[in-house]
């Protein structure tokens, strides 16, 4: 009978243990999972395909702006949008000067 119980506890202790471990793997993956996701994110946006990308998105709302008159609200509001953390000192001075009149609404 002494046993049984001795099997029967040590059954239980290593459910208990794999669960407890299985438990901190979890939230090791949530603690670690967003810092990770924030590197990542980092690392892309450094480089040059994004940048190029983000360069080639704004010289065409540029050219949308200059050419459609009655739309230049909505296409500044966009670019408010999408272009509000570009480091502004990697772009040319045309390109500069759209977004700064984006930003300050001057039309």
């Amino acid at each position: 009978m002494k046993e049984k119980i001795k099997i029967s506890f040590i059954v239980i202790a290593l459910i208990s243990s794999m669960l407890a471990l299985d438990y901190g793997g979890f939230l090791w993956e949530s603690f670690m999972k967003p810092k990770k996701e924030e590197m990542r994110r980092q690392v892309w946006e450094n480089t040059r395909s994004f940048k190029e990308g983000k360069r080639q998105e704004l010289i065409r709302y540029m050219h949308q702006y200059n050419t459609q008159k009655e739309n230049r609200s909505a296409i500044s509001s966009t670019v408010r949008l999408q272009f509000a953390d570009v480091d502004q000192n990697q772009l040319e001075p045309q390109l500069k000067q759209f977004l700064n009149q984006c930003f300050t609404g001057v039309n």
